[in-house]
């Protein structure tokens, strides 16, 4: 006997229609309603986020000890790099990059070269 057949019955499917993502089961008679965040919304809003693909996806709070000793590891030896190769780059940790209009992401370490960012990286980093 399947015991999960029934719950696969039941499980949500998503539906994408004309940008916004609507869930549904088979058990409901109306689909939930999920926003499509933009660039514009995401500068407004406290805290921590990244908005994929107009989602909005909560941070969480701070990495642990082992993964900031990481990444300050990274950063430390890849501006070494840099300024043995005298380069136009520089390297930065959790800065946002605004990938698109409703994708917003901050990678833990990324290098940039030419023209410097601001508050937010608006081309790909190099």
């Amino acid at each position: 006997m399947d015991f999960f057949a029934d719950r696969r019955e039941r499980a949500p499917s998503k539906l994408v229609t004309g940008g916004v993502s609507l869930y549904t089961s088979v058990m409901s008679t109306a689909p939930r309603y999920q926003p499509h965040y933009t660039v514009a919304d995401y500068c407004q809003w406290a805290g921590d986020w990244e908005l994929w693909n107009g989602t909005a996806v909560s941070m969480s709070p701070s990495p642990l000890g082992p993964h900031e000793r990481a990444v300050a590891k990274l950063v430390f030896q890849i501006e070494n790099c840099l300024q043995r190769h005298s380069c136009r780059c520089a390297s930065y940790a959790g800065l946002d990059w605004i990938v698109q209009e409703d994708t917003v992401v901050r990678p833990d370490v990324m290098i940039v070269c030419g023209s410097q960012p601001g508050r937010y990286l608006e081309h790909p980093p190099a």
